[in-house]
């Protein structure tokens, strides 16, 4: 399957929103151990990367 820039974009939105709802669920049923907003912070460290974009920050790290 081919994605679109705004599909990609798209479906990394839809990707934290349902985060953000399951770091929520977790906060009000006392399993998450941190705020939401720290669990968000840790996932955008982590990062959301297409395979694509992966692949050309790895080709330009290789030209130079």
């Amino acid at each position: 399957m081919i994605l679109t820039a705004a599909m990609e974009r798209g479906m990394k939105e839809v990707a934290l929103s349902a985060c953000t709802e399951l770091l929520m669920k977790l906060k009000r049923e006392g399993k998450l151990s941190c705020e939401v907003e720290e669990g968000m912070r840790y996932m955008g460290e982590k990062g959301v990367c297409s395979a694509r974009s992966a692949a050309k920050k790895k080709k330009k790290s290789s030209e130079g």
